[in-house]
């Protein structure tokens, strides 16, 4: 009795103390770690083509065969990011050069009367004192946001972005070739460094893990896609202006869980008034707003009772509520960014949980579902 005793508590050191490795790994090494997380994520969404060049195209006849590939991969990856790029730039650019020409005054006499409305609310809710009003409130800030000189300085530190932003693509690009080019690269590596009595559930881990990311951010490629068509399309019919740069931004922003698609909507929102300050705030500016509001609400309902059920149901096997909790946990730890990577660093604990840690009661209730990964 008191050497399983004595067995079971060595079985928990043995878990704390590897978590307590793994969290010091993570503290001093993140930066590369998110390099190297973010080319083999890369690489799984571009290891199909690989696959089609080597298997269909013949390329694994000839003798750089799966080098020609990997770079064929990295070539379309570029090319997909200078087309997004060129796409959107004049868009941006355009929406930079309204917002810089924009003045308070006008906005505050375009939105009077609806602003006039809500601070009579707000004196009834005894929240404002009487003669507060929300422009008074707010007119310095959004002066001060608006101003040239701010929009200068914010797109100034673009450059300063933009110089750690060619490091990260440099880095990121040289890892993904090695992966794209030698298919068991990650696996090899990881047999390198850990014991050989765990080969079989390292590599156990890693085809379990290939799987079940590959089916998240196929899902979230989905979602990104049919979000785009949808929000572009209906806006697009319904005569908002720049429909589809609000469509790309609402599905690339939906991917912050509960927040993204109330950020897409705002954003939508601001760019209708933004580019419409000659309009007549109740006869035009409102029904496209409501327009906006109205695509925005069939989104939802197509991503909350189609799109997220397969996507986190379906490829991540974890039930809606334990995903909640999973989210609000990374957003506590991590913001907005914790938030988005909540759910695949989940995920990848999981898997390591339930091929390396089965014998733990709560390892086994919260991995039952990973035997249906196939």
């Amino acid at each position: 009795m008191a050497a399983i005793r004595e067995n079971k508590w060595s079985r928990y050191i043995t878990l704390a103390l590897a978590i307590l490795v793994i969290g010091v790994v993570i503290y001093f090494l993140g930066s590369i770690l998110v390099y190297v997380v973010i080319a083999w994520i890369l690489s799984l969404i571009g290891r199909p083509v690989t696959q089609f060049l080597l298997k269909k195209l013949r390329f694994n006849r000839l003798k750089s065969g799966s080098t020609l590939a990997a770079v064929v991969v990295l070539v379309l990856f570029f090319a997909l990011f200078w087309a997004m790029t060129a796409l959107f730039s004049p868009m941006l650019i355009e929406q930079a050069t309204v917002l810089t020409k924009l003045n308070t005054t006008n906005i505050t006499e375009a939105l009077a009367v609806p602003l006039a409305q809500i601070d009579n609310w707000l004196v009834k809710m005894n929240i404002f004192h009487p003669g507060q009003t929300i422009v008074h409130e707010f007119e310095g800030d959004i002066r001060q946001f608006l101003a040239p000189a701010q929009i200068g300085r914010f797109f100034g530190s673009i450059v300063s972005i933009a110089t750690n932003l060619i490091f990260g693509i440099f880095a990121v690009t040289f890892i993904l070739f090695f992966f794209l080019k030698e298919d068991g690269l990650v696996l090899g590596f990881l047999h390198a460094v850990t014991p050989a009595k765990y080969d079989d559930n390292v590599t156990n881990a890693v085809e379990k893990l290939t799987t079940l990311l590959s089916r998240y951010f196929l899902g979230i490629s989905a979602q990104v896609l049919t979000i785009t068509t949808i929000v572009s399309i209906g806006l697009s019919l319904l005569g908002v202006e720049n429909a589809f740069l609000i469509g790309i931004f609402a599905a690339l922003i939906n991917v912050i869980p509960y927040l993204g698609p109330l950020l897409g909507a705002i954003f939508g929102m601001f760019i209708v008034i933004s580019t419409g300050m000659e309009a007549d705030f109740y006869t035009e500016t409102v029904p496209k707003l409501w327009r906006v509001a109205i695509i925005f609400g069939v989104v939802q309902m197509v991503d909350n009772f189609v799109l997220q059920p397969y996507i986190f149901s379906k490829s991540v096997l974890a039930h809606p509520l334990e995903i909640f909790m999973v989210i609000l946990i990374g957003g506590k730890l991590g913001g907005i960014f914790g938030m988005i990577v909540a759910i695949p660093v989940y995920s990848v604990l999981r898997v390591v949980a339930h091929v390396f840690l089965s014998e733990f009661e709560v390892v086994q209730r919260l991995t039952t579902r990973m035997d249906e990964i196939d």
